[in-house]
């Protein structure tokens, strides 16, 4: 389980809810998941890049994004960067957690 507040406390809050707490293992994480899907949503909105997919990655702490051409790696971080919402850009003030990879794009029938 990822979490930002690795405290003992919290640990054993999940342990207590948990019918098995055996199966639980603990993973100090830098951000949460609703930071990750906002970061994840304003990804999908930024003008001029093309995706074949953005998703948030929750075991790796970040934000996945495949794009078909990945000679546009280093423009499409910019991209991202330059449209954050300010208040995104606030609680990501440095290297954005997400990792781009070439992805071709797929039919779903």
């Amino acid at each position: 389980m990822c979490l930002t507040d690795g405290s003992e406390q919290m640990q054993e809050k999940y342990l207590a809810l948990s019918g098995d707490p055996e199966i639980l293992r603990f993973r100090k994480v830098d951000y949460g998941c609703n930071d990750l899907r906002a970061l994840q949503d304003a990804i999908v909105d930024t003008p001029e890049i093309v995706f074949a997919s953005v998703g948030v990655n929750v075991a790796e702490n970040r934000v996945d994004v495949g794009i078909p051409d990945l000679e546009q790696e280093e423009q499409t971080m910019e991209r991202i960067r330059v449209h954050l919402p300010p208040e995104l850009a606030e609680r990501f003030p440095e290297e954005l957690p997400v990792e781009i990879s070439q992805e071709d794009f797929a039919t779903v029938s």
